[in-house]
C-alpha cells in the first residue's frame, strides 16, 4: 500500500500518504509503519516516510498555532495549544490532536491533515529521504539524508503554515467552533469579576 501511494501515484500518493497518517495516530495503527520504515531502509537504504511522518505531526502543531493566534489573550485555549504544540516539534502529535485539534471541532485537525497533504508533495517532488527512522521534526534533521536537509526544513515549513492560514480563513468565513467557545467563556469570565 504505501508502495502504491508514494512511488507509484506520484504527488497525489504522496499528499493522501501524509494526509493519512495522523488518522492512523488517533487509531493507534500508526505503530505499524515503523516495521515498513524498518524494511525499507534494509531494501533501498533510504526511507521516504520519515519525512511524509514529519510534515504530518508539524502540521498539526501548525493547526494548534492557528487555535493559539485565534484565541482571545489569556485564554485557557491559549494556554493548551501553546503547551501542545511544542511536543509536535520533536515528533510527538497526540497532545495537540486530542487537546485542541479535535476538541470542540473537526476544522483544526482537518486543516492540519491538508497542511500535511501539501508538505507531502514538496517532499515527494523534491525527493526528500531519511537515512533512518523514528526521528520526526527537529530531531529528524539529524537522519535526513544531507543533500535535501534544508528541503526537509522547507517541507515542515510549509506544512506548518498551511494549517494556520487555512483556519484564519475559514475563521474569517465560518468561524471555528473552539474558538467562539473559547472566547464567550472568557467574556462570561469578566463580566461575573
Amino acid at each position: 500500500m504505501c508502495e502504491i501511494l508514494y512511488v507509484k501515484a506520484g504527488v497525489v500518493g504522496a499528499f493522501v500518504f501524509a494526509s493519512l497518517l495522523q488518522p492512523l495516530v488517533i487509531t493507534g495503527t500508526h505503530h505499524a509503519i515503523g516495521s515498513i520504515e524498518a524494511q525499507l531502509i534494509a531494501q533501498t537504504g533510504f526511507n521516504y516516510i520519515q519525512p511524509l511522518w514529519s510534515v504530518s505531526i508539524i502540521a498539526q502543531g501548525g493547526a494548534c498555532i492557528g487555535m493559539f493566534l485565534l484565541a482571545r489573550k489569556k485564554s485557557k485555549l491559549k494556554e493548551i495549544a501553546v503547551s501542545s504544540f511544542v511536543p509536535t516539534l520533536v515528533g510527538v502529535s497526540e497532545p495537540a490532536i486530542f487537546a485542541v485539534n479535535l476538541k470542540d471541532s473537526i476544522i483544526p485537525f482537518l486543516s492540519g491533515v491538508l497542511g500535511a497533504g501539501l508538505g507531502g508533495v514538496y517532499m515527494k517532488l523534491l525527493d526528500v529521504k531519511a537515512l533512518g527512522f523514528g526521528l520526526t521534526g527537529i530531531p529528524g534533521i539529524a537522519i535526513v539524508n544531507p543533500p535535501v536537509m534544508l528541503h526537509y526544513v522547507i517541507g515542515n515549513l510549509i506544512a506548518f503554515i498551511a494549517p494556520v492560514v487555512f483556519l484564519v480563513i475559514y475563521h474569517k468565513i465560518k468561524g471555528v467552533q473552539g474558538i467562539e467557545k473559547s472566547n464567550k467563556i472568557e467574556a462570561n469570565n469578566k463580566v461575573t469579576l
